[in-house]
């Protein structure tokens, strides 16, 4: 039997044992929910009473509550709601999904997925975190922010007293970066180098379909020291080829902003050939095939490495920036900018590095990676007036000279923009 009210549908059904549950699916402000059990939910024995808790929940989203932390009472039969719940609402990503179900299922489920929840101690929860001693602070801190999300609902809603979650302690790691002396006996410019020789022969394993973007992450890696998560996240609207350069926008980029940089002319054609078929630069790639990958390219490059040691993806950025500083001589606050560093004190305030700046950056680090076979490739300036004779980034280097001895009191903020007014012109 079946009951049609606008958009709500109501249904009952029988068990075996002869007890009637009435179902409920209904969609509210554009968003279709699943079919929920309001007889298990809300004890509801008639399409009336339905009728009347369909109001009460519809209240309840109004106000922004979760109507559907259910009546059971183990913490399993909790988590399966909260995450329909998430899935329904599309707070979670798919990914995210599947991260926080993995970790729960792994640690929290076997410990306390069959207590009750009024049940589960701070004791618990310590003891939990505690196994997980032996993993990564971010995937400790992703279960407690998970439990401690679910038992934040539990306790608005009645189901438990306290959110035990919320006293478990995590400690930061402190994470000491290895020099590159002892990892490796080699330079920076000698690892980029050798890394950049052995990209064309690189196949992957039993993937070969994948090697042309397998390679072209290899080379923005290389070539742009950006992160990994932010390279993998690259699509069609982040890409100007008219202008010769991406732009991240802030949903992909650690530091929340926006940041403009070149691109290598080494991947320019993949980028043009991949954006005509697809929307992402990487669609099949995730984190861990590229650092999978990056160890077998690092193997056949030929770096002598020291005790068992390697280098990450991420340590492109130190080798990017020892070089710019080292070899390429230029400023280490454009080298910053280049790596999207955010600015302090008197050079945020006063100095701003521009685009112009970036660019030349790189133009000369791509130039010294290896002078043979790669010249400084010369992109039309965006600007209407002509380059001045001085480099751009001589220019900066004295301003920001300028800028140290503004903040050190030796001249005053009149004369500091005199003399920015002098280099500008």
């Amino acid at each position: 039997m079946r009951k049609n009210m606008s958009d709500n549908i109501f249904t009952k059904k029988a068990k075996k044992s002869g007890e009637i549950q009435y179902m409920v699916r209904f969609q509210y402000k554009l968003v279709p929910y699943p079919v929920k059990n309001f007889t298990k939910l809300y004890r509801c024995k008639s399409f009336e009473e339905c009728e009347l808790q369909l109001r009460k929940v519809k209240d309840l989203i109004d106000k922004g509550i979760n109507p559907f932390i259910t009546s059971s009472e183990i913490v399993h039969e909790h988590w399966t709601d909260f995450v329909q719940n998430k899935i329904t609402l599309k707070e979670w990503k798919e990914s995210s999904r599947t991260n926080y179900v993995k970790f729960y299922t792994k640690w929290v489920k076997p410990k306390i997925g069959k207590i009750k929840a009024e049940n589960v101690t701070r004791l618990h929860a310590n003891q939990i975190i505690k196994s997980m001693n032996h993993l990564s602070y971010r995937s400790r801190i992703l279960v407690k922010s998970v439990m401690q999300e679910l038992f934040s609902n539990l306790e608005a809603n009645n189901y438990v007293q306290e959110n035990v979650w919320s006293y478990v302690k995590i400690k930061a790691e402190k994470r000491e970066e290895k020099k590159l002396t002892n990892i490796t006996n080699n330079t920076s410019i000698q690892i980029i180098r050798k890394i950049f020789k052995a990209i064309p022969h690189y196949e992957p394993k039993r993937v070969k379909y994948q090697t042309e973007e397998i390679r072209a992450i290899f080379y923005s890696l290389l070539f742009t020291a950006h992160r990994v998560s932010e390279l993998l996240s690259l699509e069609k609207r982040h890409t100007h080829l008219k202008l010769n350069k991406f732009i991240s926008t802030p949903d992909i980029t650690k530091t929340s902003e926006h940041y403009h940089f070149p691109i290598p002319p080494v991947i320019k054609q993949y980028v043009e050939d991949t954006l005509k078929k697809q929307n992402g630069l990487f669609p099949n790639l995730h984190r861990e095939v590229v650092r999978v990958r990056w160890k077998e390219l690092l193997a056949m490059s030929g770096i002598e490495f020291l005790n068992d040691n390697y280098l990450t993806p991420h340590d492109t950025r130190r080798l990017m920036m020892h070089v710019m500083i080292k070899d390429c001589k230029i400023d280490s606050r454009i080298v910053d900018a280049c790596l999207n560093h955010k600015q302090q004190g008197t050079i945020k305030a006063y100095i701003e590095i521009t685009y112009d700046m970036v660019e030349e950056a790189y133009q000369k680090f791509w130039a010294v990676i290896n002078s043979e076979e790669i010249e400084p490739t010369k992109i039309e300036s965006t600007q209407s007036e002509p380059i001045s004779k001085s480099s751009k980034i001589e220019n900066m280097d004295r301003l920001i000279k300028y800028a140290d001895m503004l903040e050190r009191g030796l001249i005053t903020q009149d004369e500091f923009f005199e003399f920015k007014k002098e280099l500008v012109e």
